[in-house]
């Protein structure tokens, strides 16, 4: 068997070499920290950069949206609706024309009930 008195030291022994607590650093060396981190930090930029900076983080979502719209009016269907080529064919022995406009809501509603 072990011996539990020497498991104990040994223990000891780890937690003091590993669970120290941290020493306290001095005033000095709490002022050096300080005055080297704020010295990294970055300065405030002159007045005219903070304008053209904030100008920018409205202007580009503004002309993305300016953008966007202007492709979607360029881009846009027809507003007379064209029939497809086989309804057009199977319109023309029945009687009926095809529809030239777009089809309204209650125009979709009956075709689906119908089936």
């Amino acid at each position: 068997m072990k011996n539990e008195e020497n498991d104990e030291r040994l223990w000891a022994r780890i937690v003091a070499a590993f669970l120290r607590p941290p020493v306290r650093p001095s005033a000095r060396e709490t002022e050096a920290f300080v005055s080297e981190f704020m010295s990294r930090l970055e300065q405030p930029e002159p007045r005219e950069a903070l304008w053209f900076s904030t100008g920018l983080r409205w202007l580009v979502p503004a002309v993305s949206v300016a953008l966007a719209a202007s492709a979607l009016l360029i881009t846009r269907p027809d507003p007379l609706f064209t029939p497809p080529g086989d309804v057009a064919m199977l319109a023309e022995g029945s009687g009926i024309s095809p529809q030239t406009a777009a089809p309204t809501t209650d125009d979709l509603v009956a075709m689906v009930m119908e089936r």
